[in-house]
């Protein structure tokens, strides 16, 4: 199993180097029900946790909008404050993950503590 990433924006601390734009992802959002969405990436287990938060990187003035953590469906990896970024920016998630969502009707699965640590495994070692 592959954890595949979404929400890991260059521009953002936590991002990856070579990931997407948020910038270019920002009104991209296709999706008919953006709370469903909302739904399922706030309500998935959390993988990794700091004490930390973090400040919008389109707007250096809002500044604690999300947790630094990373969520997980067990299927993706994300960090919480994507959520975020679709409710104040709409913006673009790929069409696989929309997809997976909808077909969940925007219930996040409950991993128990296995599933979790081999997700927290797969994903640090791919990181």
């Amino acid at each position: 199993m592959t954890l595949a990433q979404v929400g890991f924006f260059r521009e953002l601390r936590h991002g990856q180097p070579n990931g997407p734009s948020l910038v270019e992802a920002v009104g991209k959002l296709h999706a008919s029900d953006v709370s469903c969405i909302l739904r399922y990436l706030e309500d998935a287990p959390t993988l990794a946790a700091t004490g930390s938060v973090v400040d919008d990187a389109l707007s250096p003035d809002r500044t604690g909008v999300a947790k630094l953590e990373i969520a997980t469906d067990g299927e993706w990896v994300w960090p919480r404050d994507l959520a975020y970024y679709v409710r104040q920016y709409d913006v673009g998630l790929p069409a696989e993950f929309i997809a997976l969502i909808d077909s969940r009707a925007g219930l996040s699965p409950e991993l128990d503590r296995e599933a979790l640590s081999r997700a927290a495994v797969e994903f640090l070692e791919g990181s």
